[in-house]
């Protein structure tokens, strides 16, 4: 079974990008992909969710649940989630994309 970061790779160059035009596109530093594809670091579910969206591949944040978070997968998978929690996907992703503008206020705040 591949890893995660051989399969964004093998998505990524399917699609003829370069590291650096994912990053970009997905607001990460080009290094954060490196260590991604290279070296296997998990990102954020934000930051994934993200690069499934460049990539065009929604099984990728299927693949990064299973591997990181192997409770919610399960309970996805088995269509648990939205009666544990009482919210659809749209309403996980909307908050999602409240969370990372939260997120880069403060970075910007930061820097």
């Amino acid at each position: 079974m591949e890893n995660l970061g051989m399969t964004i790779r093998k998505s990524r160059e399917e699609l003829a990008l370069k590291a650096y035009e994912l990053a970009r596109e997905v607001g990460i530093n080009p290094v954060y992909i490196t260590q991604i594809e290279k070296h296997g670091k998990l990102p954020s579910p934000i930051v994934m969710k993200r690069i499934s969206e460049v990539l065009c591949d929604e099984q990728l944040f299927g693949m990064y649940l299973k591997m990181k978070y192997p409770m919610v997968y399960d309970k996805a998978s088995k269509r648990e989630i939205g009666s544990v929690f009482n919210i659809t996907n749209e309403a996980l992703m909307e908050e999602l994309g409240k969370m990372r503008k939260v997120l880069e206020r403060i970075e910007k705040r930061i820097n």
